[in-house]
């Protein structure tokens, strides 16, 4: 299959701060095809990486910062 590009959210965190996000495993959260979650550290290198989690084609990560900065969540499929 095929990626396609998705969305970059800009998250500021600090150093010990944990994040959680997901299309799946978390309460709100769907989804409607194949994704996938990047999250990539204030230099730009991947930190955490998801792809069918939960038993299906969602995606789900937690991430404890290591450092102050801007972070991004990178959302994405397969289509």
């Amino acid at each position: 299959a095929e990626h396609v590009a998705g969305v970059t959210i800009p998250i500021e965190l600090h150093a010990g701060e944990w994040i959680a996000a997901g299309t799946c495993g978390l309460e709100g959260a769907r989804h409607g095809g194949d994704t996938v979650l990047r999250f990539r550290d204030p230099e730009g290198a991947e930190v955490s990486y998801s792809d069918d989690a939960c038993g299906s084609l969602g995606s789900r990560i937690s991430y404890r910062a290591t450092r102050d900065g801007p972070h991004q969540l990178v959302l994405a499929c397969y289509g």
